[in-house]
């Protein structure tokens, strides 16, 4: 299971996109959502009895009540009905790399890859036009 989140701060609406792949969404489904905000005295708490697409689909849930605020920190627990919970957070406003390291630990190993690729390609096409000339 995978969660995309999104919190429209202009409509206090927080959209939760899932990814999660079952062959029987009556039976194998995303059973609860809890959302928390670290100001708010109650969470949002859900409980479905089927989810409504095989993988992807999007929920919203309505802040208004209790708006979020820049620098909130969401915190979405999705519950499978078959296989554990995910938890993820959401810091509101707040726009960031969710990757794992630094943007150039991401694009160093993408280059070196694209340089061996490009290799494989040329060295049999450079060694060909080589042997021509001979």
């Amino acid at each position: 299971m995978h969660l995309n989140l999104d919190y429209d701060m202009d409509n206090d609406i927080l959209s939760v996109t899932f990814i999660h792949g079952v062959t029987d969404p009556n039976y194998h489904y995303v059973s609860n959502v809890r959302i928390s905000n670290n100001h708010t005295p109650t969470p949002i708490d859900k409980d479905y009895t089927f989810q409504p697409s095989k993988n992807i689909w999007t929920y919203t849930y309505d802040f208004s009540t209790f708006p979020a605020v820049k620098h909130d920190i969401l915190e979405i627990v999705a519950t499978c009905s078959l296989d554990g919970a995910i938890v993820k957070e959401l810091h509101v406003g707040v726009y960031h790399w969710e990757g794992k390291g630094s943007f150039s630990s991401v694009i160093a190993p993408t280059i070196g890859g694209t340089v061996i690729v490009f290799a494989i390609i040329a060295i049999p096409w450079l060694n060909k036009k080589i042997r021509k000339r001979k």
